[in-house]
């Protein structure tokens, strides 16, 4: 049987055809006529052949023209309304998809998170999670969650990568404690406020401070091992200049590699130039309200900042503290200098400890 596409070898049965000869035993052989080997080769499709081709080329356009249309389609329906910043084109179901997205994936976050601090400012709220380390050989992963006031996006920014809205135009966000007793344990007491962490060395360094070149500290006091939480109320850093602008500290979550994250902040003091000693000293950076809820098992980074040049923060260029490490910036807190332990930042940090 030919099957499509095949060319056809017609073969006509042979003809053998014996020329008379002598009968008997004679002296010449006998003498065989000529024969013919024809054959007829065919090129070209039959009727039928081209009949199911053009059937199935058909069944092919159709399907794939079906195909484009409907993936269109869910483009369409699945285009995010809000990217505009606006409501006004958004149906009520686009809008509660949005919202239902970003719901789960932060309730997914908070499922396996080890430590959440939040912090509000103008209005706006910043959540920081402790999650345990799923990317490359970090322990711990920092997951920050902002968002700055209504109308703004909800950003959620994963170690020291890029912030990305996860939904646009939310008029308000919050994250409610909720709390459960269990049991009759011994309820955690709050110790008195104590010195956490204190610089070590004595090759004092300066560093110079500008409205970009930025310094930072990372450290994770050994007094709060074991504990249930702690928090800061006061750091003293030390610095020198003559500057009138404002100098900055920040207390600022880390990544996974113990550097700053930006747009983390968890608490912020500013004083003025003028309060800068001519001769390196002490400053007082006193929060008004404490950095509290701070994790145990996670370390964080004092970021030192200032708003004009003229000031210099100094660190030890040969520190022989523990858990503490130093780092600069020069575009303002986005990308940090591998973290450096041979190094400290000449600062003092205060706060209590809950057992």
């Amino acid at each position: 049987m030919d099957s499509p596409g095949n060319t056809h070898l017609d073969v006509p049965p042979l003809t053998l055809t014996l020329s008379p000869g002598y009968e008997g035993e004679g002296t010449r052989p006998r003498h065989v006529s000529r024969f013919t080997f024809e054959s007829r080769f065919s090129p070209a499709f039959t009727l039928a052949e081209m009949s199911v081709s053009l059937f199935v080329i058909g069944v092919i356009v159709v399907t794939v023209g079906s195909s484009m249309t409907l993936m269109l389609r869910a483009a369409a329906n699945n285009r995010n309304p809000l990217v505009s910043g606006s409501t006004s084109g958004a149906s009520t179901s686009a809008q509660a998809a949005v919202a239902r997205g970003a719901t789960d994936m932060l309730v997914a976050d908070l499922k396996v998170a080890t430590g959440v601090t939040t912090s509000s400012s103008g209005g706006g709220l910043t959540a920081t999670l402790i999650v345990p380390g799923r990317y490359g050989s970090n322990t711990t992963e920092t997951i920050v969650y902002s968002w700055t006031g209504a109308g703004a996006s909800l950003m959620r920014k994963l170690n020291s990568s890029t912030a990305v809205s996860i939904a646009d135009n939310v008029q308000s966000f919050s994250l409610p404690t909720l709390t459960r007793t269990v049991g009759t344990g011994t309820a955690a007491a709050e110790g008195s406020v104590t010195q956490l962490i204190a610089p070590a060395g004595s090759t004092p360094t300066n560093s110079a401070l500008t409205a970009t070149a930025w310094a930072a500290e990372y450290f994770k006091p050994s007094a709060v091992s074991g504990a249930t939480s702690w928090k800061i109320t006061k750091v003293q850093v030390k610095l020198v200049g003559t500057n009138t602008g404002n100098v900055t500290v920040q207390i600022v979550p880390v990544d996974g590699a113990n550097v700053p994250l930006s747009g983390g902040s968890l608490g912020s003091v500013s004083v003025a130039g003028s309060s800068i000693p001519t001769t390196a000293g002490y400053v007082d950076f006193v929060f008004a309200t404490p950095i509290s809820g701070l994790s145990p098992s996670q370390g964080y980074a004092l970021v030192v900042s200032a708003s004009a040049s003229g000031t210099s923060v100094q660190y030890n260029s040969a520190s022989t503290a523990t858990g503490m490490s130093w780092t600069t910036s020069t575009n303002s807190g986005s990308t940090w200098v591998a973290p450096v332990t041979t190094s400290g930042m000449l600062a003092n940090v205060f706060g209590t400890v809950t057992q």
